[in-house]
């Protein structure tokens, strides 16, 4: 397995990697995008080592990767969203791995929106 633009170590033999070389906080571009989802789909499982990222940021990182569902607690404006989101699932191709999470929801999910 190899990638483009960061390192990726395996941290047992059947899944999780550790990833290096890439600063969440900023906006990715395509190589390293397409790097971190190969690594994903790869490992099932990947970690990033002291990341810091604002509630914004996470959101932005999310929305790279496909449309986000948020599951609130109470009501919320958007602007305040990233204080209240308990858990973010991925939509898309990858959704059906996630059913069994989406429908163990207790309440529906609100879709987020770019801001």
């Amino acid at each position: 397995m190899t990638y483009q633009s960061i390192s990726v170590r395996p941290i047992s033999g059947a899944l999780g990697a550790v990833v290096d070389g890439v600063d969440l906080s900023e906006d990715l571009d395509n190589s390293t995008a397409s790097d971190v989802h190969k690594a994903l789909l790869d490992h099932c499982v990947i970690f990033f080592r002291d990341q810091h990222l604002t509630p914004e940021q996470q959101l932005r990182l999310g929305r790279r990767f496909g449309m986000l569902l948020a599951r609130l607690e109470g009501e919320c404006a958007l602007s305040s969203l990233a204080r209240k989101v308990r858990s973010i699932a991925i939509t898309g191709p990858a959704r059906r791995r996630y059913n069994n999470t989406l429908r163990g929801l207790s309440s529906l999910p609100v879709r987020v929106d770019p801001m």
